[in-house]
């Protein structure tokens, strides 16, 4: 069940690097150099072959990478990405300039109203752990498509979401259930859906479908 997860989400190592039309050994050197986001997934399997001439048993190790991240390796490439800080800086801006965006949008102003301690905890250090999670592929297994923007939607989101329902006055006022029901779609859109194993312990369990579930039931 996992393994058609991974196969159907993701691009096991081999096939990103063809995808992405680098080498293998290109594509490791990104990695070490920590331009590009590690395999989000290692799964090592033991395996047994067998046939009228003999058995046969042997371990294999598949690490996969988030499709979506054939998009970063691309921008990269195209901007002439060689270091792990112009790779940084690079994040940053897109991370920021979706930061921006969501303040002048709609739903952003309508949350910064009742929650307006929230968004002021985007600061630097934030930043430097979004940067780090990234890079380790820490997004690659609970986002979409694992870039800065989706990034950056699923944290606001989950802040939000949580300090909602964790306030008995917003989360009982229907103008504001309205408000969460909105924000809980937008983070549908960027959220995983996560491996079976993982779901449970999710962010799309505790806050998309557990919170769902409870406005449907009028708690």
């Amino acid at each position: 069940m996992t393994l058609n997860y991974l196969f159907q989400n993701f691009l096991e190592q081999s096939e990103f690097a063809r995808r992405a039309n680098i080498s293998a050994p290109a594509l490791e050197d990104l990695i070490g150099r920590q331009i590009l986001p590690k395999p989000s997934y290692c799964y090592q399997a033991k395996g047994k072959v067998g046939s009228f001439i003999s058995d046969h048993e042997d371990m294999q190790l598949y690490r996969f990478h988030l499709k979506g991240h054939l998009a970063w390796i691309n921008a990269i490439q195209k901007l002439r990405i060689e270091n792990q800080q112009a790779a940084q800086n690079y994040f940053f801006d897109r991370y920021n300039s979706a930061l921006r965006l969501f303040k002048e949008s709609g739903i952003g102003k309508e949350l910064n109203v009742i929650l307006p301690e929230i968004l002021p905890m985007f600061d630097d250090p934030l930043r430097a752990d979004a940067w780090g999670h990234f890079i380790n592929g820490v997004y690659g297994v609970c986002t979409k498509d694992g870039m800065p923007e989706t990034i950056l939607v699923k944290q606001v989101c989950v802040k939000f979401i949580d300090a909602i329902t964790a306030a008995e006055h917003l989360r009982h006022s229907t103008s504001h259930c309205e408000l969460l029901l909105k924000t809980v779609d937008l983070l549908d859109q960027a959220v995983s859906v996560f491996a079976p194993h993982e779901l449970e312990k999710s962010s799309r369990q505790r806050c998309v479908l557990d919170v769902r579930a409870r406005l449907k039931a009028g708690r």
